[in-house]
């Protein structure tokens, strides 16, 4: 895996363990409603987690085996 493989996978890991600690503190008041918005940007925020580590993965196939 190149350097470029490896920063967007641990950026791509780290958007979405932050994306999903945020929605765990602060998706749901007192009444158990979740807030759309908090629902909506947090939830992008994972889609996007899990894209970034997708694309670390297809940039690691793309590049030659380093040794």
């Amino acid at each position: 895996m190149t350097r470029t493989a490896k920063f967007v996978f641990i950026f791509g890991l780290i958007v979405l363990v932050v994306a999903s600690i945020v929605q765990d503190l602060m998706g749901s008041d007192e009444g158990g409603e979740f807030d759309k918005w908090y629902l909506s940007l947090t939830s992008t925020a994972i889609v996007f987690g899990f894209y970034l580590m997708l694309r670390a993965q297809i940039i690691a196939a793309a590049d030659p085996i380093e040794f």
